[in-house]
C-alpha cells in the first residue's frame, strides 16, 4: 500500500468506528444487553472453539469481550453502585493495560513509552467515580480526565505500531494501522467527553477484537508494516513522556490545592499531607 493509501484507510475505519461506537452508546439498556450477550458471547463461544496461537491472547480477548457483557449487565441493574463492582471494573480497566505494558517492557525494556504508561496507570480516575446515570439510557460514567486520555491515546498508539501481539515477539507494527484507527474512533465516538470515554472505549475496543478475529473482516484489516522506525516511534514516544510529566505535574498540583482527589497519585500526596 502507499502512504496516501495508507492514511485514507485509517480515516476509513476511524470514520466507521467512531459511527459505530456512537450508535452503541445511545441503545438502551435493554438493547445494549442483547447485543453485548449475543456479540461477546458469541465472540467467547467462537474463540474457544477456534483457539489462539498465544493463550495471553486467548485471555485478553476474553476479558474485553467479557467486559464489554458485564456493560450490558450494569446498565440494567443497580450493580454499579456497589462498591465492589466499581473497583472490579477499574481493575479491568487497568489489568488490560498493565498485560500490554508488561509486554513492551519485556521486549524493548525501559523506553520513554514504558515510563509514560507507567504514569498513565498510576494517574488512572479512582474507582468511586465510576457511576450509572438515572436516564433511560443508563449511561455509564467515569471520572477520566482530558490529558489522560491524551496520554493513554499516545500510549497505547505507540504499542501497536511496533508490538504484533500481546503473545508473541515484537514485529514491524503489523496492527498499527487497525489500532489507530479504533483508537482514534474511541476519542471521536464519545465526543471528547472524558467521562464517557470508557464505555465508548468498551465498545469499539470489543468491536476491533471481532473485526480483527473474524474472517472476511480480518484479512481486510490494515497491517501496515514499516512504521516501527525511529523516525516515526521517537516522536511519539516523546509526546507521550511530555503529556505524561503534563498529568502528573497537574495531580500534583490539584493535590497541594485541596481539591478532591481524582487519582491514586493525588490521594497519596494528600495523605501524605495530612499524616
Amino acid at each position: 500500500m502507499t502512504l496516501v493509501s495508507v492514511w485514507l484507510w485509517i480515516a476509513g475505519a476511524t470514520l466507521a468506528f467512531s459511527l459505530a461506537g456512537a450508535v452503541l452508546l445511545r441503545l438502551g439498556p435493554r438493547w445494549m444487553l442483547a447485543v453485548t450477550a449475543l456479540l461477546g458471547g458469541g465472540g467467547v463461544a467462537w474463540l474457544a472453539a477456534q483457539g489462539a496461537d498465544s493463550r495471553i491472547m486467548v485471555i485478553k480477548v476474553s476479558v474485553v469481550l467479557g467486559a464489554w457483557m458485564v456493560l450490558g449487565v450494569l446498565k440494567v441493574t443497580d450493580l454499579a453502585e456497589r462498591g465492589w463492582m466499581k473497583v472490579a471494573v477499574v481493575f479491568v480497566f487497568v489489568g488490560n493495560m498493565f498485560s500490554i505494558w508488561m509486554r513492551e517492557l519485556t521486549v524493548y525494556g525501559v523506553t520513554l513509552n514504558v515510563v509514560a504508561g507507567l504514569v498513565m496507570m498510576a494517574t488512572v480516575a479512582l474507582p468511586r467515580t465510576v457511576r450509572v446515570d438515572q436516564t433511560p439510557r443508563r449511561q455509564v460514567f467515569y471520572g477520566l480526565t482530558l490529558p489522560w486520555i491524551l496520554l493513554y491515546t499516545l500510549w497505547d498508539i505507540n504499542v501497536l505500531l511496533i508490538i504484533k501481539s500481546i503473545g508473541s515477539e515484537a514485529r514491524d507494527g503489523i496492527f498499527g494501522g487497525s489500532g489507530v484507527a479504533q483508537i482514534l474512533g474511541t476519542v471521536l465516538a464519545c465526543r471528547f467527553r472524558p467521562e464517557r470515554y470508557l464505555e465508548a472505549r468498551i465498545h469499539i475496543m470489543s468491536l476491533y477484537i471481532l473485526c480483527a478475529s473474524l474472517e472476511p473482516i480480518s484479512s481486510r484489516m490494515l497491517r501496515t508494516p514499516g512504521w516501527n522506525t525511529p523516525e516515526v516511534t521517537l516522536p511519539l514516544h516523546v509526546a507521550a513522556l511530555a503529556v505524561a510529566i503534563w498529568v502528573v505535574v497537574r495531580s500534583i498540583r490539584r493535590a497541594l490545592r485541596g481539591e478532591a482527589p481524582q487519582n491514586p497519585v493525588e490521594l497519596a500526596i494528600q495523605r501524605i499531607r495530612r499524616s
